[in-house]
């Protein structure tokens, strides 16, 4: 591969303005340095972009700076480049040749979805309005670390005894009870008397332990501890909502199931079994609709943003 260094610098007569394709091809150029040399820093791409081009450096800077005020996203953070290659190296990213598993792809509800979010906290701050972040996890009772740092010019216990030392606690030999433990909190700390904490009766997902009543009891008595018109954060839990209206399953008398097509106008024969009815129930159930918490919101809240993903993908 050919280095910089090889190219000859191009002489340009010096003119007024540049035209309009000219200015293209001295980006394209300088973009064309920047992809291939990631690691330089600006100026040297800068620089290199001179020699090839024969255009000045402090015109190249200017071609840069309109281009960039052009194309400005509001919604983006101000991040110079140098920081963004520092932070991608912090996260253990490199430079290397593209293959198929490089790159992870968002999908494109969940690019949406994380750019709604991202925009209703800024409004909301930008607002001033006070913002809580309520979650659930879980916890061993008998959780405690394996390694500590020991005496080792103490031999037994009697001699730690003796020269008015502990030989501390063992650590558990199970990890106990699962507890678990439902907390919302804000810049300024945790709420007092926002924890809820109970043992878990499951060894498998914790949430299956929460269910909708015990959450919907939680929510209502925070709403208390928490200023007016605050603004809170919690993820798309199943308990966290509930459908209008429920949807015939096969778990579903097939009374009820009749009953159900009744009310939506939907036209069957009395002697249809109970699979011909749930197959009109697929036709005519549309999409799904939830709703957040609708007693307890309707008289005290006054806003909430409800992510429709992960939590890990949103940071």
């Amino acid at each position: 591969m050919e280095r910089l260094s090889d190219f000859i610098p191009i002489k340009r007569v010096k003119r007024c303005s540049l035209s309009q394709n000219e200015k293209i091809i001295i980006l394209n150029v300088y973009n064309a340095l920047k992809y291939q040399y990631p690691t330089n820093t600006i100026t040297d791409t800068v620089t290199n972009c001179s020699k090839m081009t024969g255009i000045g450096i402090s015109t190249i800077y200017r071609l840069i700076k309109d281009t960039q005020n052009g194309q400005e996203d509001n919604d983006l953070p101000k991040l110079s480049r140098n920081k963004l290659w520092s932070v991608l190296r912090e996260l253990n990213f490199c430079w290397e040749k593209q293959n198929r598993k490089s790159i992870l792809i968002d999908k494109d509800e969940i690019i949406c979805w994380r750019r709604s979010y991202l925009r209703s906290i800024r409004k909301f701050r930008e607002e001033g309005r006070n913002i809580y972040y309520l979650d659930e996890t879980w916890v061993n009772e008998g959780y405690a670390v394996t390694k500590v740092w020991q005496n080792k010019n103490v031999k037994s216990s009697r001699q730690a005894f003796l020269d008015g030392f502990s030989t501390g606690f063992k650590a558990p030999s199970g990890k106990g009870r699962r507890l678990i433990v439902t907390h919302i909190g804000s810049a300024s700390g945790f709420v007092d008397g926002g924890m809820l904490l109970f043992e878990s009766k499951n060894t498998g997902d914790y949430h299956e332990d929460m269910n909708a009543n015990v959450f919907e009891e939680y929510f209502s008595q925070m709403l208390d501890l928490i200023p007016p018109g605050s603004v809170i954060v919690l993820d798309n839990a199943s308990y966290h909502s509930w459908q209008t209206e429920q949807t015939p399953t096969t778990a579903w008398k097939r009374a009820d199931i009749i009953h159900w097509l009744s009310e939506k106008n939907v036209s069957f024969e009395t002697n249809m079994v109970k699979k011909e009815l749930l197959t009109l129930v697929n036709l005519n159930k549309g999409d799904k609709k939830y709703v957040i918490l609708p007693p307890v919101l309707k008289y005290y809240f006054s806003g909430l943003i409800r992510s429709e993903i992960d939590k890990r993908i949103l940071s």
